[in-house]
């Protein structure tokens, strides 16, 4: 979704409740783009007390609060799960052997391989290691695994799909302080003259 198509968070609320109600009256699952966080909580605060529609937040690879979820919508008699929606709308992938220091930015990185930043949700780097990981919709799956080893620096880059419950065993084994999540999604203009 193009960041400028909405003048504003009304007009973003509005339509996504539409397709919400829609998904909902027409018994059918149906997934947001990755969204900015001010996007996001604005429509779970729209959707929230809705007995007519379900709307599950995904993608966050600490659980807690995410940087950037996708909202997913389900007409609430269907009994849709986060779990069932996790496992259906987003990809988790670990990179392992990254040379963090090296990388340009990750917007930067994600766009060369061909990837929308919306189909991207949260990056967490793991700040004294050279991992990171990745929530993507499963569609970028394949061109993640296959061009993320060529496009960062490091030696013996790898990218593993990981399960939630994977994931969920991989951020408990990290702390808090050893981690971060790359808050600007946006593509940065870099000056790699010398």
């Amino acid at each position: 979704m193009a960041k400028n198509k909405w003048k504003n968070l009304d007009d973003f609320c509005a339509e996504q409740e539409s397709r919400a109600i829609s998904a909902s009256e027409s018994w059918i699952v149906d997934a947001t783009d990755f969204l900015e966080p001010d996007r996001s909580s604005a429509l779970r605060d729209t959707l929230e007390g809705r007995a007519d529609v379900t709307c599950l937040s995904i993608g966050s690879c600490r659980g807690g609060n995410p940087s950037r979820v996708r909202c997913v919508f389900a007409n609430p008699d269907l009994g849709y799960e986060k779990a069932t929606a996790e496992s259906d709308y987003i990809c988790y992938l670990k990179i392992d052997n990254v040379a963090l220091s090296q990388c340009d930015p990750w917007p930067n990185v994600l766009v060369k391989i061909g990837l929308s930043l919306d189909h991207v949700g949260e990056v967490f780097l793991v700040s004294n290691e050279s991992t990171a990981y990745l929530a993507v919709v499963p569609e970028s799956e394949k061109s993640c695994v296959r061009l993320l080893p060529k496009e960062l620096p490091g030696t013996g880059v790898t990218v593993t799909k990981l399960s939630r419950e994977e994931m969920d065993a991989e951020m408990a084994a990290i702390s808090d302080s050893d981690g971060e999540v790359v808050q600007d999604m946006e593509v940065q203009r870099i000056d790699k003259r010398k």
